[in-house]
């Protein structure tokens, strides 16, 4: 319901899809409809999970303009980087969409873009989810998606010509599904 959506130069962009149903994934597919006036190598696309796993769709291995009803599978006989304009039809993402299969279905879903190649006009005027799921239980979510450690052995100081470590620890158990790395860094 939140599309069209432009997909400005230098911008991530994420639509959102609530699924009321319930049920753990077998088999899910996406199709998007995206159009620029530039060269689709330039856009990232992923798909996140109410769970918080993001699936890479396509990132920057595509020549074209469009995404006409481009449907990624994992059943697909070939991968997005082999096809060609309009890409029409279905294709094999860059990471198996097979990484969400036992998780809930129901939530919400984002389309995640990010423009790094053109000011040109780019729309992502529609995309949609395909979920094949049954009545099991679905996995669990993770214990804590967005959870911040850190490392306690700082401020430590790095000699000119010398190797420093610290160390991080954590107890916690579980899949991770992403990992940013902060890192502060002061020079006088």
């Amino acid at each position: 319901t939140d599309i069209p959506k432009n997909l400005p130069y230098n911008t991530i962009v994420e639509s959102e899809l609530s699924i009321t149903d319930e049920g753990k994934i077998v088999d899910i597919n996406v199709e998007i409809n995206f159009e620029t006036k530039a060269n689709l190598n330039g856009f990232e696309f992923r798909l996140i999970s109410p769970y918080g796993t993001q699936i890479e769709l396509i990132k920057k291995n595509v020549s074209g303009e469009q995404l006409y009803q481009t449907v990624f599978d994992d059943e697909a006989d070939q991968p997005i980087g082999n096809g060609q304009q309009p890409f029409y039809g279905s294709y094999k993402p860059n990471v198996p969409l097979s990484g969400l299969d036992g998780e809930e279905l129901k939530g919400t879903w984002k389309l995640w873009g990010y423009n790094s190649g053109s000011s040109q006009t780019s729309t992502l005027t529609d995309w949609s989810l395909t979920l094949d799921y049954s009545d099991d239980t679905p996995n669990p979510p993770p214990i804590s998606i967005g959870t911040t450690y850190t490392s306690t052995d700082i401020p430590k100081d790095l000699p000119y010509n010398t190797i420093v470590e610290s160390e991080l620890t954590i107890n916690d158990e579980g899949r991770i599904l992403d990992v940013n790395v902060e890192l502060n860094f002061e020079t006088k």
